[in-house]
């Protein structure tokens, strides 16, 4: 491997022969045979990811098998606009390996359903996020012609669905892929450190707004046919705060009061928070990622030189105390609770501390000369 500039990084050993190699801004695609599969005429191949921004080594993301239709070739791999390796095979069926997935592979499309005529065949020349672009080449020629320049067409992206809502297919479909190309767009941006950046901000609105506009649609129908767990389970999908009490107020137009109360109660938990709520102007946050273990460390005992001073600034405002309170010059001091005394010993024992070094103790008892000394005396 070498860089732009023909300086050798790295060099490594590939197990199987080379099929294909593919690459995109930082990362590398390397597909190789991995032997023949069960069947005889199915093919088997093992797809490797390398993110090539590390300036010492390719760093290995995923290295997982590729999947193929049964009996099929591999006829196209590449990088969709959005940067997601997507490949074609020989059977029409369009695949995309998504980094939001774990690197897990999504069917996008099977383009034998859309062709015109059994003559015909696509020429694929990219993907964006809802249409394959391709040429359509007709006859048996594997090739598209040059001479005239070919003509781009578009087909749309149909995800093959088993749809739960037979009379709103095309917007069930529309949600997955709006969901799952949010999802991509999301974590390309944070592996390339641009998802703070005002333009990919303002794309994440428009499309987080685009996915709950389809959310409440079907939401709308299943209101329609009083089925409020298929409506609860919508509005849970539902990431901004306007499309929460759209979804309210859909609920009480079809007069839904048990629903309402759940999306209210839902609205409540999810957006008043301490600091005011999410901003409607900014998409939602993804999920928090756990903290790591912090090591916790154990406190410092005390040292003995910082308790022998603590304890002699003590000693010393209590002598301070006790010369305050003491009578005239020449008497007999009367205080029991004075430094040494037989009271005050009696009295440090009783709180736990030792004599002489609790001066919190000897404060919260009045001293008084003469007469508060005799009481305590003939007690």
């Amino acid at each position: 491997m070498y860089s732009h500039t023909g300086a050798q990084r790295a060099v490594l050993c590939i197990a199987s022969p080379l099929v294909s190699l593919v690459g995109m801004g930082g990362t590398l695609v390397v597909i190789t045979h991995s032997g023949r599969a069960a069947n005889a005429d199915d093919q088997a191949l093992t797809c490797a990811i390398f993110d090539m921004r590390d300036p010492s080594r390719p760093v290995r993301l995923s290295s997982s098998p590729l999947p193929l239709s049964d009996g099929a070739t591999l006829t196209w791999a590449g990088f969709s606009e959005g940067g997601s390796l997507t490949t074609v095979d020989s059977k029409g069926v369009v695949r995309s390996c998504l980094r939001s997935n774990g690197y897990e592979w999504v069917p996008l499309c099977h383009t034998e359903a859309l062709k015109k005529s059994a003559h015909e065949h696509h020429w694929v020349v990219g993907v964006n996020e809802t249409q394959l672009m391709c040429v359509i080449v007709k006859g048996d020629d594997p090739y598209p012609s040059t001479l005239p320049r070919p003509v781009l067409s578009a087909l749309p992206l149909t995800m093959p669905l088993a749809c739960s809502e037979p009379a709103q297919p095309q917007l069930e479909h529309d949600r997955m892929l709006q969901q799952l190309m949010l999802d991509e767009m999301r974590s390309s941006a944070m592996a390339e450190g641009t998802d703070e950046s005002e333009e990919v901000q303002r794309n994440l609105l428009r499309g987080f707004t685009k996915l709950d506009s389809l959310n409440l649609k079907l939401l709308a129908a299943a209101c329609k046919a009083e089925r409020n767990a298929r409506a609860l389970d919508l509005a849970r999908q539902l990431q901004l705060p306007k499309s929460l009490t759209a979804a309210m107020k859909l609920a009480n137009h079809y007069k839904l009061p048990s629903l309402a109360e759940r999306i209210s109660m839902m609205m409540s938990a999810k957006f008043d928070d301490d600091d005011g709520g999410e901003d409607p102007e900014l998409p939602p946050k993804p999920p928090p990622r756990a903290p790591p273990p912090q090591r916790t460390v154990a406190p410092e005992p005390p040292k003995e030189a910082s308790r022998d001073a603590d304890a002699d600034d003590a000693a010393d405002d209590a002598d301070e105390e006790d010369d305050d309170d003491a009578p005239a010059a020449g008497g007999a001091s009367v205080n029991p609770f004075a430094k040494g005394g037989a009271h005050a010993a009696k009295l440090a024992a009783a709180k736990g501390a030792e004599p002489g070094t609790s001066k919190a103790a000897k404060r919260k008892i009045p001293i008084a000369a003469g007469g508060g000394a005799k009481k305590i005396k003939g007690a």
